[in-house]
């Protein structure tokens, strides 16, 4: 929890007419980019061979700079230990290292992750993680557009964490009480056990939807000794790349270095 005494200051190093101006006209200051996604340098694909399309949000340059100041305030605080998108020193070979030993597992995408997140949920994950009102409100204002968080601003994943872990209560309580191990990348959830857990998923969905989020129904997997974590293939003891990454791993350096980071990592 954060005193209720840090000031706006100590979180952004902006004048008095510069908070002014940004606070002004928030919306105005973002432009739309289409782009391809990509993954390890490469343009992804449909199964009809169209490029895959993201739509990203981006802040113009001062308002840019403010949403660095908070992403950079915001990280110094101290994560839980189920949180691994976008934290420093964390990452996806650790969040799929976490779930290493377990038998069965259940994977989750939430759909529309950013866009769901509206403005009163960061003010108020923000006022519940201890800061003060006037302080809320100014992070609220420069994180958020739209009324929701912008896929393309800095501070977003960040933000959507801190969301996640003001929301999330009643979805821990119930990991805690069935002794599952559970993790969160940003708006994938895993969730595995030595134990069949099969028969409490709907009750892990329904605990997900009233905590504010939305399962995409077409990506919720249950599986038994073997299961896709964040891009890599955990089986009981062991980690490694997709059988699709192994073969561009031939040809695309970056993808060597990740294979050896992920052995690196396996027990």
């Amino acid at each position: 929890m954060l005193q209720s005494k840090i000031n706006i200051n100590q979180v952004l190093s902006l004048s008095h007419s510069e908070l002014r101006f940004l606070m002004r006209d928030t919306d105005g200051l973002y432009f739309v980019r289409i782009q391809p996604k990509k993954k390890f340098g490469e343009s992804q694909k449909d199964k009809w061979g169209e490029l895959r399309l993201r739509r990203l949000t981006i802040p113009w340059m001062p308002l840019k700079v403010a949403q660095k100041q908070v992403n950079d305030f915001l990280q110094s605080l101290k994560f839980p230990d189920w949180i691994y998108g976008s934290i420093k020193g964390s990452n996806n070979i650790l969040n799929a290292q976490c779930h290493l030993g377990q038998r069965y597992f259940l994977t989750i995408d939430l759909k529309d992750f950013f866009p769901r997140i509206t403005c009163g949920q960061v003010y108020n994950a923000l006022i519940s993680l201890g800061f003060n009102e006037e302080l809320a409100r100014v992070i609220t204002r420069l994180t958020t557009f739209e009324n929701s968080l912008p896929q393309g601003a800095p501070s977003s994943p960040v933000i959507a964490n801190l969301v996640l872990i003001a929301n999330l209560t009643p979805l821990l309580k119930l990991v805690d009480e069935l002794g599952l191990k559970f993790s969160c990348y940003l708006d994938d959830f895993t969730f595995s056990s030595d134990k069949c857990f099969k028969r409490i998923v709907p009750k892990i969905l329904n605990i997900i939807k009233r905590s504010g989020f939305r399962p995409s129904q077409n990506k919720i997997h249950y599986r038994e000794k073997q299961c896709e974590i964040t891009g890599i293939n955990v089986s009981l003891n062991n980690m490694e790349m997709t059988p699709a990454m192994k073969e561009k791993a031939k040809t695309n350096p970056h993808l060597r270095v990740y294979e050896k980071r992920i052995k690196q990592n396996s027990r």
